[in-house]
């Protein structure tokens, strides 16, 4: 889904969106490059918890993005959808490991 909507973000032209996705992708691949360094040099367990803060900048970008191009809106509700399952099974798994 997320790469169906930068491909329609890419597609829309619009320098101001291609430069501010290239940001984008900079930090993610920092964030990546970072995660990697940690994981193989410090700590060998899955450590998927630091990629996380990729998402706040990811979902202004989105936002951002969809409120210039009125044609990315039909993005907004299967997102909505798919980050609302994913809230869910996140509670269900922290209740199924730490509910007495």
């Amino acid at each position: 889904m997320a790469l169906l909507f930068t491909a329609a973000a890419w597609c829309t032209r619009d320098r101001t969106v291609r430069g501010a996705l290239l940001w984008l992708i900079g930090m993610a691949l920092t964030n990546l490059g970072l995660f990697v360094i940690y994981a193989v040099c410090y700590d060998y367990q899955p450590q998927g918890r630091y990629l996380f803060p990729m998402l706040a900048p990811a979902a202004v970008w989105m936002a951002w993005a969809m409120g210039r191009h009125t044609s990315l809106l039909k993005f907004a509700t299967p997102f909505l959808l798919l980050n609302g399952w994913l809230l869910w099974r996140s509670y269900w798994l922290l209740q199924s490991t730490y509910a007495p």
